[in-house]
């Protein structure tokens, strides 16, 4: 004969998710009895969140993602803030330096090919402010030579964008050059940016040649390697 309280834990551990195999074991009661004392009980949906469950997903964990969230964000601002520190307690004035720096960005991003001028292309607009304003140091450039060209998706406004690189860069919007649309299906999904694609152009093939020269020249000197096929 079972007791009261053995019915009672048997439909405890039926409404926690275990089978009639499990609760036979643990209270060594048979499983036709079980049947007889769980007929009315309800077998629980495990595919469906439990209030315990429900309450970690709405505190716990939410409140462990902005943790992380607030982590990462207080571990780039103290990067930027030790980079800042590094960069102006050493000189970075230097001619050769401030060469260095223009022509790798110009390998990186600029065109290669042995015709026309110097191209630099770029969606980051600090990282175009930066090549023009190297190339303003470092080279005798003539501004009227310089042009900008953009490439804009439907979502951009054209007048509001050739205003924008126009004041970020110091180049009349005279200079701009037709700009040029995408023409890319709205229901297509691809990554977006923020003032379109940004190409400098600087009209000097003697120009480019040097800035690549430059680069090649410091690969050479920083990390030679055997010549590649």
């Amino acid at each position: 004969m079972y007791s009261l309280v053995t019915h009672q834990k048997a439909e405890g551990l039926r409404n926690s998710g275990l089978t009639y195999d499990e609760i036979s074991n643990k209270l060594k009661v048979s499983k036709s009895t079980l049947s007889l004392w769980l007929d009315k009980v309800p077998f629980p949906d495990k595919s469906k969140p439990d209030a315990k469950k429900l309450y970690f997903l709405a505190h716990v964990q939410s409140k462990g993602a902005e943790a992380n969230r607030l982590k990462k964000e207080q571990m780039w601002l103290t990067l930027q803030a030790q980079a800042r520190t590094y960069v102006r307690t050493h000189s970075i004035n230097d001619h050769l330096l401030s060469m260095s720096l223009l022509s790798v960005l110009y390998w990186a991003e600029g065109t290669k090919y042995d015709r026309g001028g110097v191209v630099f292309t770029n969606t980051d607009p600090r990282l175009s402010y930066l090549f023009l304003d190297l190339l303003r140091k470092t080279c005798s450039i003539d501004e009227s030579r310089l042009r900008v060209r953009l490439h804009l998706h439907y979502y951009h406004r054209k007048r509001v964008a050739v205003k924008y690189w126009s004041s970020l860069l110091g180049i009349p919007v005279e200079q701009f050059q037709s700009t040029y649309v995408k023409k890319r299906s709205r229901s297509k999904r691809y990554r977006q940016n923020f003032m379109g694609i940004c190409f400098i152009k600087y009209g000097d093939t003697m120009t480019r040649r040097k800035l690549l020269s430059h680069a090649y020249a410091l690969q050479e000197y920083l990390a030679p390697v055997a010549q590649l096929d």
